[in-house]
């Protein structure tokens, strides 16, 4: 007996040791085997030898893995480079590959490689990026850190796509900054303070809680700051002054604090400027429903890297955001901005138009002058209340005003005779306000059997607008029986006021079936209320009277419910979810202006589901699947015709039923420790049926148009990206080279005649960053994107066009006398509809130097478009019309800028109360 349980010891040691064991082989460049290597782990504090190996035949190894979170693995070999390596133990493979040792010149005998973090970690659904692995510029914010990571694309206005999808949200360790607006913290979070940042898919907060996925998800970015920076307050204010060609005046001055402490945050931002420099998004206040349908696809774009925006824009704006523990157990978090702009934009355009068997090129161009003004209040309450049960409280209001003058004249010609058949000449304004409220309270309750949770969420929120504008025009209509334009004047003002409620509620329960499978039931009910009161006055001589048929009295509600059910399960390399459920949707209006009711009734299946599989620590797949039901908008529904472009008019239709959209992914991610290579590949499918399209009628003789949505056959889209980046370490330089593709499918009535589009975009792009020392950066990108289009009535008409881009950046410190900073943009764009082609080359340059004790401050020298080359340019394909427009920009101009940096120092923040 003694024996058998010392031979079954024995054998659960032996397992158990092969478990721990971490195997690989080591071979020189030239592909020999280096027998007797010496590997060794050691520890990242003091670099103590935690285990040791040494290479059998072939080059093999197995070497223990030694229970830490983190270790350095070194591997040398005589007359080779010592090869040094941070490693994440809890997510590293059991199988390292190949380990390439480099041959060692006399010079280099003696050299050791400083360890390196990885640059790239996969964590569960996380993937992690290591902010030291990617060199930037002095004084470079969170935005210039993101440009340099494999899969990341920062766009001109500061928008961030990460793997191919819009990031939403971002955080800071893990809260809110200043809500929900992105580019809050990629803007003004310096590079130097973040130590990581994680890029993940966030769930909603009933999935997070309850772990099975209702098909709502975030992608999310989180920027996790160094340690020194937590308890510490930084920042940087800055003023610049200087001229454009002009000698107008172009200013930029600002300044943004942050301060940490015992895990509380404190953040002020302000700036005002005149270079086109935007704080705050200025979105619309977001609230349930969809706007107008249609399909479409656009491409190209253009302007100054460091110019975020088309036109001219001067901007004032200012903010404060908190993070506080009130508690052991209560979080309050909150922000207030404030923005006040003005732009200045003009346009000129071009198109081309299949109508039937008729093709027609129009010109148009227009001049719009706006001012804004919006104050923005967040706050969100966290409450642990026990062990069991917690709540959160979540809130935001914002307050606008809004002023709109803008001057277009557009002409519409017969292609082929170049014959003219209308223009119009129209001044629009407008001036409103609204007010925006929304409230969610979510209460989760965990019983004491684990895995059995209790989930409710209210939500509720209000829109209140009014505006009043007044529409001048003068239209001209090509009449057949005299061979020329007639024209009539068009002197309108209205008013309209629209009342938007909504209010809802959610419950789900889940119940574990073992330790691995869950099921939960889910019920949600959602009830929108809309009010709308728009009057139109034709102005005369005589006096203003009503114009009955633009004018519209409008109530409408719509309710849905829900119940479903869902299943879970949970394995060690992989986990599923999958539910289905019953939406039933009620439609409820009276135009009362007409005297007319609607009533729909709509119920359809929704389903969601996703598996995800661990191939090893460092390889994983996603596939998802999910469904939904989009509402038709007030705006869709409302017959009442909108003439603010009388030539083209569009009135809604009350019988519109909602869409109803399939959506499919699937993500593979995959990356090497050891070579420091990451790959992934991202794609979906999208599929909506009773599409809601604009059906539209064109006048042969005049062209004129009157647009109305329709439920309208199939949208199709297939899309996809894949990125692999890598390093080169004996030339200091990391590539990441991407490729995307869309391929769509949309139908429109045009004259009752079926119009199918076809659209299919291409776009290849490859980056590399080289460091070959601490005073040289240097970034070369280059990009093309291939773009066709084709009409089922008219292929004569079908854009096919190739763009081109290619950018430099450059980073140069002299010593110590200053730093030498430049950035060329040279775009290439092809004209679909011409045989021109446009070349914009956009040169920005700076010079600067840090002075005062330990760098403290920077004086600065810039130039920006020095080739005063800048333009905006897009093209775009919708329906049967391929347009290209071309914008205004923000030309020429320096700046003399001082910046002062705010680092260092205990913020008084206090310590959280209860402790």
């Amino acid at each position: 007996m003694k024996n058998l349980i010392t031979l079954v010891l024995a054998f659960v040691l032996h397992y158990s040791v092969q478990g721990q064991v971490v195997k690989g082989q080591v071979k020189g460049r030239d592909g020999s085997t280096l027998v007797n290597s010496t590997v060794m782990f050691l520890d990242t504090k003091d670099s103590t030898m935690l285990s040791f190996a040494k290479t059998k035949e072939n080059g093999l190894f197995e070497i223990k893995k030694p229970a830490k979170e983190e270790a350095i693995l070194q591997v040398s070999y005589v007359g080779y480079e010592k090869f040094m390596l941070y490693l994440n133990l809890s997510t590293l493979a059991d199988d390292l590959g190949v380990i390439t040792l480099d041959s060692a010149s006399k010079e280099l005998a003696e050299l050791v490689i400083k360890g390196e973090k990885a640059a790239v970690e996969i964590k569960k659904d996380t993937v992690e990026f290591n902010a030291s692995s990617f060199k930037v510029q002095e004084n470079a914010m969170a935005e210039d850190l993101l440009k340099r990571m494999p899969g990341m694309e920062v766009d001109r206005d500061g928008s961030v796509t990460a793997q191919g999808k819009s990031v939403t949200r971002v955080l800071v360790e893990g809260k809110e900054f200043f809500g929900r607006d992105p580019k809050m913290a990629t803007k003004n979070i310096p590079a130097d303070a973040i130590d990581k940042v994680q890029l993940f898919d966030k769930k909603s907060d009933r999935a997070e809680f309850t772990g099975i996925d209702d098909g709502e998800e975030e992608t999310t970015i989180n920027l996790v700051l160094k340690e020194n920076k937590k308890n510490l307050g930084f920042g940087r204010v800055n003023a610049g002054l200087g001229a454009d060609a002009n000698k107008d005046l172009r200013y930029n001055v600002g300044g943004t604090y942050s301060s940490f402490k015992n895990g509380n945050q404190l953040s002020f931002v302000g700036n005002a400027n005149n270079v086109n420099q935007m704080s705050f998004s200025n979105n619309e206040f977001s609230m349930i429903g969809v706007g107008r349908g249609g399909g479409g696809i656009s491409f190209g774009g253009g302007g100054m890297a460091g110019s975020a925006r088309s036109g001219l824009m001067r901007n004032i704006s200012g903010g404060v955001n908190f993070n506080n523990k009130l508690s052991q157990k209560t979080e309050l978090n909150g922000s207030y901005n404030y923005t006040n702009s003005n732009t200045y934009v003009t346009r000129d355009g071009s198109s081309q138009s299949v109508i039937g068997n008729l093709e027609t090129s129009g010109n148009s161009s227009s001049i719009q002058d706006s001012d804004s003004q919006m104050h923005r209040l967040n706050f969100t309450l966290n409450s642990k209340l026990n062990d069991k049960n917690s709540i959160r409280w979540t809130n935001r209001l914002d307050f606008r005003d809004n002023s709109n003058l803008t001057e277009s004249e557009d002409a519409e010609y017969i292609r082929a005779t170049e014959q003219l058949r209308n223009s119009t000449s129209r001044v629009n304004t407008t001036e409103g306000n609204s007010i925006g409220f929304t409230s969610q309270a979510l209460y989760q309750l965990a019983f004491a059997k684990k895995g059995r949770t209790l989930t409710t969420n209210l939500t509720f929120g209000l829109n209140n607008s009014n505006n009043d504008g007044r529409l001048l025009s003068n239209n001209g209509l090509f009449d057949a029986a005299t061979g020329t334009i007639q024209y009539t004047l068009l002197n309108q003002i209205n008013t309209q006021k629209s009342d938007r409620t909504s209010m809802g509620a959610e419950f789900s329960y889940t119940e574990p079936l073992n330790t691995r499978n869950f099921v939960e039931v889910n019920y949600s009910f959602q009830k929108v209320a809309n009010d709308l009161d728009k009057e139109v006055f034709n102005v005369k001589e005589t006096g203003n009277t009503l114009d009955s048929t633009l004018s519209n009295k409008y109530n409408n509600d719509y309710f849905y419910n829900r119940a479903g059910l869902s299943y879970r399960m949970s394995y060690e390399k992989w986990n599923a979810n999958f539910g289905a459920a019953i939406q039933d949707s009620r439609l409820e209006g009276n135009l009362i202006l007409r005297n007319e009711l609607i009533k729909k009734r709509f119920t359809n299946p929704v389903f969601t589901g996703r598996l995800r599989y661990s191939f090893t620590s460092a390889k994983s797949m996603d596939l998802s699947y999910n469904t939904s039901v989009s509402e038709p908008s007030i705006t869709q529904l409302s017959p009442v015709p909108d003439n603010s472009n009388p030539l083209n008019i569009y009135v809604g239709n009350p019988d519109l039923k909602p869409q109803y959209a399939q959506r499919m992914n699937v993500n593979y991610r995959s990356f090497n420790q050891l070579n420091f290579t990451s790959f992934f590949v991202a794609m979906g499918l999208n599929y909506t049926s009773d599409n809601i399209t604009d059906s539209v009628t064109v006048d042969n003789e005049t062209l004129a148009r009157i647009r109305k949505p329709i439920n309208y056959g199939d949208n199709l889209s297939f899309n996809g990206v894949a990125n692999y980046g890598f390093r080169i370490r004996p030339i200091s330089t990391r590539f990441s080279i991407t490729s995307s593709f869309n391929v769509g499918r949309s139908q429109t009535l045009i004259n009752n005649l079926d119009n199918i589009t076809n659209t299919f975009m291409n776009t290849n792009s490859v980056r590399a960053d080289i460091t070959p020392g601490d005073n040289l950066i240097l970034g070369l990108s280059a990009r093309v994107s291939f773009n066709n289009t084709t009409y089922s009535q008219n292929s004569q008409l079908n854009p096919n066009y190739v763009n081109q881009g290619y950018t430099g950046d450059l980073e140069w410190k002299l010593g110590n006398l200053f730093t030498l900073n430049s950035t060329m943009d040279y775009s290439i764009y092809k004209y679909a509809t011409s045989d021109e082609v446009q070349r914009v080359p956009l040169w920005n340059a700076a010079i600067f130097k840090s002075i005062l004790k330990g760098k403290k401050a920077e004086i600065r020298f810039s130039v920006n478009d020095i080739l005063g080359r800048n333009r905006t340019i897009s093209q775009s394909a919708s329906g049967n019309t391929f347009s290209e427009t071309r914008t205004n920009a923000l030309g020429r101009y320096f700046l003399f800028t001082f910046t002062y940096n705010i680092n260092g120092g205990v913020p008084s923040m206090g310590r959280p109360m209860g402790r």
